[in-house]
C-alpha cells in the first residue's frame, strides 16, 4: 500500500469558515527531525489564518516570533473550503527568504 503524501486535520477557528492544514511528508518529517509538536504549527496556522493574503495556489512564509518556528505553506481556496498545505517548518524565527515569499 502506498502512503499518503499528505496528512490533513481540521483547523477549529472561531469563525464559520471551513478551514483544512495539509501537511506534506516533508513538513512532517521537519517537525519530527526538530522536535515541533504538529499542534505547534496548527495552532500558527489557526492563529495566522486571518491574516493570509496570499492569492489561491500561492506560497507564504508564517513566522513565530514567540517561540522561534517558521513554516512555509500555500493556500487552496475551493468554494466554502480554504486548504493550508504546511510544506517545511523551520525552527527559527529569522528564515532565509529567498524568493521574496509574502511574510505574515
Amino acid at each position: 500500500m502506498k502512503m499518503s503524501k499528505l496528512q490533513s486535520c481540521c483547523v477549529p477557528n472561531d469563525q464559520s469558515e471551513d478551514s483544512i492544514a495539509e501537511y506534506t511528508i516533508h513538513a512532517i518529517n521537519q517537525t519530527n527531525y526538530r522536535s515541533i509538536y504538529q499542534s505547534v504549527t496548527t495552532n500558527m496556522v489557526d492563529r495566522g489564518y486571518r491574516k493570509i493574503t496570499a492569492e489561491n495556489g500561492e506560497s507564504f512564509l508564517l513566522i513565530d516570533d514567540v517561540i522561534g518556528v517558521s513554516l512555509v505553506a500555500s493556500i487552496w481556496r475551493e468554494n466554502d473550503l480554504d486548504v493550508v498545505r504546511v510544506i517545511t517548518v523551520i525552527d527559527s524565527k529569522e528564515p532565509r527568504n529567498l524568493y521574496g515569499t509574502p511574510t505574515i
